[in-house]
């Protein structure tokens, strides 16, 4: 895949999207690029040698040393030869320039990707009486049953940790999703099938951990996967805590976690390694695989909570794809933006007043204007004699 022109094929922009492939290819080729670093892909996905990911359901450990071939490290800085600089011999970033580039488009809020589903419906018009209906037609329901194709077993085997289904209560998200498609413009229930990406800085090496979360006072069966807040490094954090260690938390049912830490490269003056950038791409191929869109899909979206911290800008971004019972794609798209440090909010409050003022100006003189107006017809009708 060329670096140059990663989402092409006739699909240069977000707006082109038209069908479930396109999507997992716009995530590689776009979407994670965009967000680790705004470069690349020079090597497009981490594969042993029969073509495909050696993990069981969810993922395998994240081995720098994976059998079948070496990690494919795609987080460099553009000091590499070749277009962009991703022709190979390209810089791995510090701890201290991911932060830097955090910084500029900071997403250590996370991002959750959330689906609405169709439950299946017997028609007598589909073959094997299997429908799944249009939202907001009759018979229409939301599907609220695990769901997940095992490809790591032969076979029908239930994924081991099956996508499950999240009130918007329980994500403390807003209750109905509204489409920002021209052509749809139609709302969703908030509820759905929720995953989640939270990047991190630690100040304390955490290793490659996966199971539960661990809760205070909880019977977890099996290992579980330490909190990381007390070690998070956090904007507005004292200088004291410094970020050593670049992490990432994944969840794709909201129950399970993977979390992990890149170890730095002791042999590369502790320069990263890519591994938290392979462990995102390959979790989203793992949701590719696991067939996390299928024909009950009815909207898929992308949420991020972002901040630019140098000018103290903060939005919410949306990303959403509806699908229709015929297969089609609408993407659409919204973000939400507020300004979140104190100068910028002193200057916001000062230019609030002075929108005030030009308002009461304006509406003083539409007033004036509007009595010079009654006049001018009071004095016509009274020459008339009307």
């Amino acid at each position: 895949m060329s670096s140059l022109n990663v989402f092409d094929g006739d699909l240069n922009r977000y707006v082109n999207i038209r069908r479930p492939a396109d999507i997992w290819q716009w995530g590689n080729a776009v979407l994670w690029p965009g967000l680790l670093g705004n470069l690349g892909p020079e090597c497009s996905q981490q594969q042993d040698e029969g073509g495909r990911f050696q993990s069981a359901d969810m993922a395998a450990t994240t081995d720098l040393n994976r059998p079948g071939s070496p990690f494919c490290n795609n987080d460099f800085l553009p000091d590499g030869e070749g277009p962009l600089g991703t022709g190979g011999g390209g810089t791995p970033p510090t701890v201290a320039e991911v932060v830097d580039r955090m910084n500029q488009f900071d997403w250590t809020d996370g991002l959750r990707i959330l689906q609405i589903r169709a439950a299946p419906t017997s028609e007598k018009s589909c073959i094997f009486r299997r429908c799944f209906p249009e939202m907001g037609r009759v018979g229409y329901r939301d599907d609220t049953a695990p769901f997940g194709y095992n490809w790591t077993h032969e076979g029908n085997a239930p994924l081991s940790y099956p996508f499950l289904w999240r009130s918007a209560v329980e994500m403390g998200s807003a209750p109905i999703i509204s489409s920002a498609a021209p052509s749809s413009h139609r709302d969703f229930n908030g509820d759905g099938f929720a995953s989640f990406v939270i990047p991190f800085f630690s100040e304390e090496y955490l290793p490659d951990e996966r199971g539960e979360l661990c809760v205070r006072g909880s019977a977890i069966s099996g290992p579980c996967v330490r909190d990381f807040k007390e070690h998070r490094v956090m904007r507005g954090d004292a200088l004291e805590r410094v970020p050593r260690y670049f992490c990432v938390r994944l969840s794709w049912d909201a129950a399970h976690v993977h979390q992990l830490c890149d170890p730095n490269d002791p042999n590369n003056n502790n320069r990263t390694t890519g591994i938290v950038r392979g462990a995102i791409v390959e979790f989203w191929n793992d949701m590719k695989r696991a067939q996390y869109v299928d024909p009950a899909t009815r909207m898929l979206e992308i949420r991020l909570l972002l901040a630019s911290n140098h000018v103290g800008v903060r939005s919410t971004a949306r990303l959403m794809f509806e699908f229709t019972s015929t297969g089609g794609v609408l993407p659409s798209f919204d973000t939400m933006t507020r300004v979140s440090s104190d100068s910028a909010l002193d200057e916001t409050e000062y230019l609030m007043y002075i929108g005030l003022a030009f308002t009461i100006y304006f509406s003083a003189i539409e007033l004036i204007e509007m009595s010079d107006i009654g006049r001018c017809a009071a004095a016509a009708m009274h020459e008339e004699g009307l």
